[in-house]
């Protein structure tokens, strides 16, 4: 008999975002190799917003969805808060990874004014700023020794994105350096473009999107080992 997961997906659905459409499909993808039976739950963010925390933990793993923004972004920190206190599986892609970003510093590192400055230009602290397009062929370097490079089986991969025009800026990247959340993929200028959670079952994000090999009928590794998490 199968085993059922329940995976939640955080984020404001849109019918006209390739990312949401596949998600879904990449998730089926990876479960077959697994025998896992998926119940799948989109949840929005002003739902979020207001959830209890033992409803949220309910699911065994949260996956935090691009997209352009989020309508309550204070239901996307609140979600993976809880991953990250209460060890659930955790995947954070595009905009997911900014917000994971954002919640480690005001919740961790104490720096309550971290934000996005494409959502709040007046920010005290733009933690996510305008990057510069530099050497965007997809090609990203992992830190010798990292979970993620296990979990692919090598030092570097190729990855597909969406719009790339915020990240982390270069100026905060020293936060990040002698804290648990690590930085442990970088693109060939030094961008940072996946983070990793030490210490816990499994907690990465990142800046590109692994749902978008499903377009290829591709599964992706860290998708897959998202679901072995979960389960």
């Amino acid at each position: 008999m199968e085993d059922i997961v329940r995976i939640a997906l955080i984020g404001d659905y849109r019918e006209d975002m390739i990312a949401h459409q596949v998600i879904p499909q990449a998730l089926e993808r990876a479960a077959r190799p697994l025998s896992l039976c998926l119940e799948i739950r989109w949840l929005a963010t002003s739902q979020v917003q207001h959830m209890r925390w033992e409803d949220l933990a309910k699911f065994d793993g949260l996956w935090c969805v691009p997209g352009t923004a989020y309508a309550q972004p204070e239901g996307v920190l609140r979600a993976i808060r809880l991953a990250r206190e209460r060890w659930l599986p955790f995947l954070g892609t595009c905009l997911g990874f900014h917000y994971t970003l954002i919640e480690y510093a005001r919740h961790v590192l104490s720096l309550p004014e971290a934000d996005h400055a494409a959502i709040k230009p007046d920010a005290g602290l733009p933690l996510i700023a305008p990057l510069a397009r530099l050497h965007m062929d997809g090609r990203i370097l992992f830190q010798p020794g990292s979970s993620i490079s296990r979990i692919y089986g090598a030092y570097e991969t190729i990855e597909q994105y969406g719009n790339y025009d915020f990240g982390l800026d270069p100026r905060c990247r020293d936060l990040l350096t002698y804290d648990d959340l690590a930085i442990c993929g970088l693109d060939r200028s030094g961008a940072a473009q996946a983070v990793e959670l030490h210490g816990h079952p499994f907690f990465f994000a990142t800046q590109y999107q692994p749902e978008l090999h499903e377009v290829r009928n591709e599964m992706h590794p860290l998708i897959k080992a998202f679901l072995r998490a979960a389960a």
